[in-house]
């Protein structure tokens, strides 16, 4: 990179960035609309993806001079930070009902070894 430009001045990198930010914030939109209507989402996969383009955005925004970003990535970053609230709050709804159906699963567990039915047989 060339010392007589501020990082985000340099051809192509705030074009870059822009386009990292959307598709992340596609992607989040996406994996939100996913986790709320398909039962047998993958999340691991749906993490690898996710870990994939934050570490573009990290690419593309190395050395980026965020005092002099353009309108479109600030609106972008505004989109995905909502994005990101949405998703945020579905993936905690998710883990909220997962915990509720595993205590009831234990509950029933210990209730069933608590009638003896499993105890020591002598």
């Amino acid at each position: 990179m060339s010392e007589n430009f501020p990082a985000s001045s340099q051809p192509g990198q705030q074009s870059s960035l822009h386009t990292v930010i959307a598709r992340l914030g596609t992607f989040i939109e996406l994996e939100t609309e996913q986790i709320q209507s398909d039962k047998s989402f993958d999340f691991g996969a749906s993490s690898e993806k996710k870990s994939r383009l934050l570490f573009e955005l990290n690419r593309a925004s190395r050395g980026c001079n965020f005092e002099e970003l353009d309108r479109t990535i600030m609106t972008e970053l505004a989109r995905l930070k909502r994005a990101l609230a949405r998703n945020e709050a579905r993936i905690k709804a998710h883990l909220s009902a997962v915990r509720e159906v595993s205590d009831l699963m234990v509950t029933i567990l210990k209730n069933e070894e608590a009638d003896g039915t499993y105890g020591e047989m002598i």
